[in-house]
């Protein structure tokens, strides 16, 4: 290399290492005026949903994910013998889930109409038929592309669905509108059979003959398909729902729901016997391979295994909660569907066991953030689990085992102990957050619904809706010391610190209940408007927010017990939390799937955040200002980041000191090393 170019190369050089030195000073400022102006945009941003976790698969999805699949309330579903899978209906998501029974995999998830009760599997032309309720049609399935093909009005309340292969007619109970929808070939309704009380319909192979159970009329109806006329009408016992056929002889089994028995009749609607069953029974399913019928026990929670030959029950299982559908698979399988915890039970028939449980839902409700080792606890109200997430991985940690039906969770700082209500089993679930085991349970009212911790001792107060009450539980001991009666359906609850007050909103009274945690008294009451139902603390105003769900408002009370201001919310307000981060209200709108970001000082929208299905809870992770919401329909987490990403560009002025300190000084070397060939290089011309 010619040395005037190493001259030129030697000055440039360190004209750019001098210049890095000297400007660590200035790039340092500029980093912390950056930093600065991030965290002051991080404080007046509310965010956006940057992620989305699945409670069902422990799937983490980028923005505001939706497409989750999720079944909230399957009913029942029927069993496609061309392909294998299983079709079950969920009335509260309005879908229809396909599931592989050999793995219990879901397929697909199809959206049908609102409120599918019941679903038929048409060997005639492989379509699959969805009863929808509330929308009152009929939902046609193709089962190759798992699409809705086309849909078929019929009358008001469609519940059950029955197929005549003598003619390829279908027959829908419609409930509502007390009729009998006759559907031809052509997918039309072409003409309808007037019935009070139509609850199931069934078609008997035996004799060619339809029956329907009349619930209201407490009867039976058997009609011919070949005129469409009512042949007879024949008692039965009270409250008759699911019908079920014995294809050897004929026989038609009744599920009457309220006298807890199944009545069987003769195919002419003699009564032959009467057989006592569970609670609730709603649904049968008559298995001719072992000649034994299966009665779903809706609030026994429970399956009775009925002898066609002796008339009697020979077995019971438990299953999950509130059975309602039945049916039956190939060979010797039968479906459970259980309708509380949103799962299925496998039966093997040949030996009557239990084969597997496939859990199709998740409906996520209470939730709190544990700041001793940073996990978010969300409860599972359709079971009897709790979700652990770890806040910065966002992933599933684990599970820990409860009561039924767990609405609401609160950590306790004074002990370090998660406390978790459940609403159904009238407890309180009290788990190590080290080790997550659950340690203790203790009864409290009826119907637990809320949690709420008294920071300064450590107290948990549970809010007993059903029994209007409040159970006041000592940490030291885990024992209730006290009871309060409050207002009526009180649902949630908070403590304000700087009065030492309990916070109790009491959605069937319009009021707050407010108690003196000292002497653990109701010391007043504020009337709010109509439903208050979550409630939140914000320590930097000190003021308590209530959210009221029917009025779609939100009411602001100073620790004077003042009514300051009311916030128009979005529809169906039901959580409430405080950012201190941002210091911003966030308020779950289940109506509207999205969360309004309220400034705590001018109580002004400050942004409107979409997320999942049917929001219900939220809070924030005070550390870094995220806040977490559970979408109980969609069955998912959303995570609100509260500075929309503000806080994580970097620019290249922001490059650390230390980092400049490395490039200047890392290019020293180089420039004696050149120094030196230049030097040398110049001696030798010399010598020359």
């Amino acid at each position: 290399m010619p040395i005037k170019i190493l001259h030129k190369l030697i000055i440039a050089l360190s004209i750019t290492a001098i210049l890095t030195l000297s400007l660590i000073p200035l790039i340092h400022a500029e980093n912390f005026e950056s930093i600065t102006y991030a965290e002051e945009n991080t404080r007046s941003s509310v965010g956006s949903t940057v992620d989305t976790l699945d409670l069902l698969n422990g799937s983490l999805y980028d923005g505001n994910f939706l497409d989750t699949g999720n079944a909230i309330v399957p009913t029942t579903g029927s069993f496609d013998t061309a392909d294998g899978y299983i079709f079950v209906a969920n009335y509260f998501t309005n879908n229809v889930c396909v599931i592989d029974p050999s793995d219990g995999d879901i397929i697909d998830t199809i959206p049908v109409g609102s409120g599918p009760m019941a679903v038929l599997c048409d060997g005639h032309n492989n379509m699959i038929y969805v009863a929808n309720q509330r929308s009152g049609n009929l939902s046609v399935i193709d089962p190759l592309s798992f699409s809705v093909m086309e849909s078929i009005d019929v009358g008001s309340g469609p519940q059950s669905i029955a197929y005549d292969p003598q003619d390829n007619n279908l027959y829908v109970a419609d409930s509502y509108s007390n009729s009998i929808s006759v559907i031809s070939g052509s997918d039309h309704v072409s003409s309808t059979i007037a019935l009070p009380g139509s609850s199931d319909v069934v078609f008997n192979g035996y004799n060619g003959y339809l029956y329907v159970s009349q619930y209201s009329k407490n009867q039976v109806a058997i009609i011919s398909p070949a005129n469409d006329s009512i042949l007879g009408i024949y008692p039965v016992g009270a409250g008759p729902a699911g019908l079920a056929v014995d294809p050897s002889n004929g026989n038609i089994l009744v599920a009457d729901q309220l006298a807890n028995e199944v009545t069987i009749l003769s195919p002419s609607g003699r009564r032959l016997s009467v057989v006592n069953v569970g609670y609730d029974p709603f649904q049968i399913s008559f298995d001719q391979n072992n000649g034994e019928a299966y009665v779903t026990n809706f609030n026994s929670n429970t399956v009775s295994v009925i002898s066609a030959s002796s008339y009697s029950v020979i077995k019971t299982f438990n299953v999950g909660l509130n059975p309602y559908g039945v049916f039956g698979l190939s060979g010797s399988e039968l479906c459970i569907v259980n309708e509380y915890t949103n799962n299925l039970t496998l039966i093997n028939t040949t030996e009557n066991r239990i084969i597997s449980t496939i859990n199709i839902g998740s409906g996520p409700q209470g939730i709190c953030y544990d700041q001793s080792n940073g996990m978010i606890y969300v409860t599972n109200a359709y079971s009897d689990f709790v979700y652990v997430i770890n806040s910065s991985s966002l992933r599933l940690a684990g599970i820990v085992y409860v009561g039924w039906g767990p609405s609401s969770v609160a950590f306790d700082p004074f002990n370090n102990l998660i406390y978790v209500a459940n609403y159904d089993s009238n407890n309180i679930s009290v788990v190590d957050a080290g080790d997550g085991r659950s340690i203790a349970e203790i009864n409290t009212g009826s119907g637990p619904a809320g949690l709420v911790v008294d920071t300064e001792n450590g107290y948990v107060y549970s809010i007993n809706q059903l029994s209007d009450n409040v159970s006041v539980i000592d940490p030291y001991d885990n024992s209730v010391v006290s009871t309060i009666d409050v207002g009526l359906s009180p649902f949630s609850g908070a403590y304000d610190g700087s009065n030492g007050m309990i916070y109790i909103g009491n959605f069937g009274s319009d009021n707050v209940s407010v108690i003196n945690a000292t002497y653990n008294t109701v010391e007043d009451s504020i009337n709010v408007s109509s439903g208050p139902q979550g409630v939140a603390y914000d320590s930097r105003t000190e003021s308590i927010y209530v959210i009221n769900f029917n009025s779609n408002t939100a009411s602001v009370i100073n620790s004077d017990n003042r009514i300051i201001a009311m916030i128009n919310t979005g529809s169906g307000p039901e959580g409430v939390c405080y950012d201190p981060y941002n210091q911003n209200i966030y308020i779950s709108n289940s109506g509207t799937d999205n969360v309004y970001a309220i400034n705590d000082t001018t109580y002004e929208l400050s942004s409107t955040i979409q997320v999942g299905d049917y929001p219900f809870r939220d809070v924030a992770d005070p550390e870094n200002g995220y806040v977490f919401v559970t979408n109980t329909y969609s069955g998912t987490i959303s995570v609100i980041h509260p500075s929309n990403g503000t806080s994580k560009n970097v620019s290249f002025g922001n490059v650390p000191d230390h980092l400049a300190m490395i490039l200047a000084l890392s290019l020293l070397p180089i420039i004696v090393a050149l120094s030196y060939v230049i030097i040398r290089a110049k001696r030798n011309k010399k010598r020359t």
